[in-house]
């Protein structure tokens, strides 16, 4: 007599169940790989938008005073940790350049990481009022000096795209 079997062998239970466990681990770690990103591209999103202000006091400085802003006070705005906002500790202006300190809301991994804006001139005409900034990485065009440091210390895939290196277009005021 024959024996016909209906259904799974355990071994095939098993394989199928330790299939399932990889699979699902696998989709964790990327979800939360997405989630730690989504995060953080908040934090910079949101400490980028800081810049409207700190930026027009720049420029007015030195459309009026023919120099930069050796820092806050002489740009005419509150010290560097009273200009903070959700996800950054503080706003410094030192010589033209300024450093967004991300912290606050910001996740703990970014706490302390450094975004700079750097206006540059033109070589041959420093004094025209068509000031150009530059973000984070970005490359200087070659007719333009880029006024103070770069303290920029988020890696390049953290930045904003108009922030990250040769590929990118200055930020024109």
């Amino acid at each position: 007599m024959r024996h016909s079997t209906r259904g799974f062998s355990l071994i095939e239970m098993m394989v199928t169940v330790a299939i399932m466990g990889i699979l699902a681990g696998i989709w964790a770690k990327a979800s939360t790989a997405r989630q730690v990103k989504a995060k953080t591209q908040t934090d910079v999103i949101s400490a980028y938008s800081l810049i409207g202000m700190p930026k027009v006091a720049v420029t007015e400085h030195y459309m009026y005073e023919g120099e930069f802003p050796k820092d806050n006070e002489a740009a005419g705005m509150l010290t560097p940790t009273q200009l903070s906002g959700s996800h950054a500790s503080s706003i410094e202006i030192v010589e033209g350049a300024i450093h967004i300190t991300i912290g606050n809301n910001a996740s703990k991994r970014m706490h302390g990481k450094v975004l700079s804006f750097r206006p540059t001139i033109l070589t041959d005409a420093p004094y025209t009022p068509n000031l150009v900034w530059v973000c984070g990485n970005q490359q200087v065009l070659p007719d333009r000096i880029a006024m103070g440091e770069n303290r920029t210390s988020l890696p390049s895939e953290e930045l904003p795209r108009q922030c990250r290196g040769s590929n990118s277009t200055a930020i024109q005021q």
